[in-house]
């Protein structure tokens, strides 16, 4: 918790311990992506040791198919002129 304002980073480090956990994943050859929409109570119903967790997101691991590639949207990016503004 911040003293200054009571904010909470548990969420932040959850985020932080997810993108270390794919950089492991992906460091042993594998693949896999961040999921966020899921039935979470469902899933705790499959895997009853989950219970008392929060769930925040889950990562299927397994190896990439050969064609895979990111989604077509995934390489365009907005010009840093559309992004920013000097002051």
């Amino acid at each position: 918790m911040r003293e200054f304002d009571q904010k909470n980073f548990a969420e932040i480090d959850a985020g932080i311990v997810a993108t270390q956990i794919m950089l492991a994943i992906e460091a042993e050859g594998l693949g896999t992506t961040w999921v966020g929409y899921f039935d979470a109570p469902r899933a705790k119903e499959l895997f009853p040791e989950m219970a008392e967790c929060e769930l925040i997101a889950l990562f299927p691991i397994g190896y990439r198919a050969e064609n895979a590639r990111p989604a077509y949207l995934h390489e365009q990016r907005r010009p840093m002129s559309e992004l920013l503004e000097r002051l």
